[in-house]
């Protein structure tokens, strides 16, 4: 069982905590932030999920914003909830506890 106080997203620098109400940068700093956490390589996350590295990276940096399509494929990858991703809750929410999966 995940317990939600482990994973509360924290922001590194205040400079992050300034920019984290943006939805354009929150989407970039959670992947990043799913990806370290689980010691992943960009390169590998990229090979796995069937795109360009570089696209990733983008991605991360919040120069390039996913389609829905693309969060959602995050979303299974990672085992987080879209709205972790997306920002709209503080901790990730494993998918399996959504459907009912426990």
């Amino acid at each position: 069982m995940i317990h939600p106080q482990k994973y509360l997203f924290t922001m590194e620098t205040k400079k992050r905590d300034k920019l984290a109400d943006s939805n354009d940068l929150i989407i970039g700093m959670r992947l990043k932030y799913l990806r370290e956490h689980r010691a992943f390589k960009s390169k590998d996350v990229a090979r796995d999920l069937g795109m360009n590295e570089t696209l990733y990276i983008k991605y991360e940096n919040s120069y390039s914003m996913p389609s829905g399509r693309v969060i959602r494929k995050f979303a299974e990858y990672y085992d987080v909830s879209a709205d972790f991703i997306l920002g709209l809750v503080s901790f990730p929410i494993p998918i399996y506890r959504q459907s009912g999966k426990e």
